[in-house]
């Protein structure tokens, strides 16, 4: 409470994180850009827009400031195209101030093409508002690869084309920060801790194979897993570990489930509100099947005493129907059924 209290009242600033030095994406207009380098560099509008003047609001015409015939006068000239027939100083007073907002301009994107340690992409239009774009003059021919128009039909698909977005790297921010006071023990067995993670995240995304092909489960898990945890190395040897364990005898009624349903990371709700998950629920017409996964075996028990709650729980929501537990050890394929 503490914190989210302070949190709520911190001063903006104090928040502002600095990722200059990051490997990112990092977005700035050229101003910001000026004296920094980056290793890749996109421009994804490099145009010279010339602009001669300051202009008002909702105005296309320049206007000039500038010092009158007193001392202290001010003089705001309106340069206006069809003005420079009738007034020569007009035109030359148009022609110094082109020259100022056009090297304005060149001087930006000078800075714009010098920020590039290794690569550089530019993306030049052709024009600039209704302007032809200058900076075309900038780059030779031999440098620019001009694209060619995409027709784009106005017809739906005949398909959607679905993307599989990986979650975001940081998404449960309460196991990540558990990292910051685990004990010696979790860190001298994080890896192996993060391993069972693996394969319990690909076994949850395995349901009813009697209802589903194997070898596109298996598939699909692999591939989520490797967005879930991007820093694991042996997916494919996890992968091994899964189909092994699904097709070993005493294990392998739990995933070929016939006509039954199939729960996996199912939230299950208890008396007194406190929320459980199990890892496998498997819902028959007469009976009820309870799995849970466990990296290794416990000594203490706990294991077994989890299920049970799970198991009386489960019968309170499922009356008359069997209700049975079981749990699997991932490190020796073991099975043990657990009685009330």
């Amino acid at each position: 409470t503490s914190f989210l209290d302070y949190f709520d009242h911190i001063p903006p600033e104090d928040l502002y994180v600095r990722v200059v030095k990051s490997d990112a994406v990092t977005v700035l207009t050229v101003h910001k850009a000026k004296g920094l380098e980056f290793p890749v560099v996109i421009l994804p509008f490099l145009g010279m827009d010339v602009q001669v003047g300051s202009r008002s609001e909702g105005s296309a015409q320049p206007y000039v400031l500038r010092r009158g015939r007193g001392s202290s006068a001010l003089e705001l000239l309106r340069l206006k195209g069809k003005y420079f027939q009738f007034s020569d100083e007009l035109y030359q007073i148009h022609a110094q101030e082109y020259k100022k907002a056009f090297m304005a301009e060149l001087n930006n994107i000078y800075v714009a093409l010098t920020r590039a340690r290794d690569e550089l992409y530019a993306f030049i239009p052709e024009k600039v508002g209704n302007a032809f774009n200058l900076a075309q003059l900038l780059v030779p021919e031999e440098l620019r690869t001009a694209g060619t128009p995409v027709a784009v039909s106005s017809k739906p698909a005949s398909k959607p084309v679905l993307m599989e977005l990986p979650a975001a790297r940081y998404q449960d921010w309460i196991g990540y920060l558990k990292d910051e006071f685990a004990g010696m023990d979790d860190v001298r067995h994080r890896e192996k801790r993060r391993r069972g993670e693996a394969i319990h995240f690909m076994l949850s995304l395995i349901g009813n194979l009697d209802k589903t092909d194997a070898k596109t489960a298996l598939d699909g898990a692999r591939r989520q897993a490797g967005y879930n945890f991007p820093s694991l190395e042996d997916g494919l040897g996890y992968l091994a570990v899964v189909e092994q364990l699904i097709n070993h005898p005493p294990v392998k009624p739990f995933f070929y489930c016939g006509r039954s349903q199939v729960f996996t990371e199912k939230e299950i709700v208890d008396t007194r509100g406190h929320l459980k998950r199990l890892d496998r629920l498997i819902v028959a017409e007469k009976e009820i099947r309870i799995v849970d996964f466990k990296s290794s075996r416990d000594p203490e028990g706990k294991y077994a005493d989890q299920v049970r709650d799970y198991m009386a729980i489960v019968g309170r929501m499922y009356p008359g129907k069997t209700v049975k537990g079981w749990l699997v050890y991932l490190d020796k394929l073991e099975v043990q059924e657990i009685e009330m």
